[in-house]
């Protein structure tokens, strides 16, 4: 069971809720992470989507959906709460109600996560919406799906090493580039956003992604640090 810095509740790495995928008329599954080294499961699109921004954003160093349990008073009647993801950002733990932005609007939620709000606050933790306009926004929603598409693509160990040594030497090089180097270096175009998925190299997928995008090692820039994308941080209560 992971202890996380500042936070008094005990996180279980396995979720708490079972899904039942009978009947459902939304999609179910899991997702594959690597950060994780587990499979993590979902239960809309809008928490899959949660799940691949936490798997590439650098700042989350640790991820973990339906973590714990805790008792709320809400509108005068106690009710468990369990939060549909929290993400550790800079060794601090921030918990995600994932929502689609009409549902985060409603009097029975928006009195949930105040209580929720009030009371995780005071644990150490950082609460808010992860809202489906955000997490599917234009074109880092798009981008996202390219990069996860290679992020189990095998990339020999020596060529992710002599590559991004490459790149961190050159400083930020258009993709063009850097294709006609991964390839003279005998490997494929496909490995750069691989190495991207793993966090070994860096693109702002909040721009089109095109042969002219840069991307740039982690090493050549540590002050400030690179943006691979717009954080997941909590979002205001509505």
């Amino acid at each position: 069971m992971p202890m996380l810095p500042g936070f008094d509740l005990d996180v279980s790495a396995t979720p708490l809720r079972r899904i039942n995928t009978r009947g459902r008329v939304r999609p179910t599954g899991s997702f594959a992470s690597r950060k994780m080294g587990r499979r993590l499961p979902w239960e809309s699109s809008h928490e899959l989507a949660w799940l691949q921004r936490a798997e590439l954003d650098p700042g989350v160093t640790a991820f973990y959906v339906q973590g714990f349990s805790i008792q709320l008073s809400v509108d005068s009647r106690d009710r468990s709460y369990i939060p549909d993801g929290i993400a550790v950002r800079h060794g601090r733990a921030e918990v995600h109600e994932v929502k689609p932005d009409a549902d985060a609007a409603t009097d029975e939620v928006r009195a949930l996560t105040i209580a929720a709000a009030c009371h995780l606050t005071l644990r150490g933790a950082t609460y808010g919406f992860a809202l489906a306009s955000s997490l599917k926004a234009v074109p880092v929603y798009a981008n996202m799906q390219d990069v996860l598409r290679r992020l189990h693509r095998r990339v020999p160990d020596a060529l992710a090493r002599r590559f991004v040594a490459e790149a961190q030497d050159a400083g930020p090089l258009p993709v063009a580039v850097l294709a006609r180097m991964v390839t003279h270096l005998g490997g494929a175009p496909e490995d750069i956003l691989a190495l991207v998925a793993r966090g070994r190299l860096r693109m702002d997928l909040e721009r089109s992604v095109t042969i002219k995008a840069p991307v740039w090692a982690p090493e050549a820039f540590p002050n400030p640090a690179p943006i691979l994308l717009p954080p997941i941080a909590p979002g205001r209560l509505p």
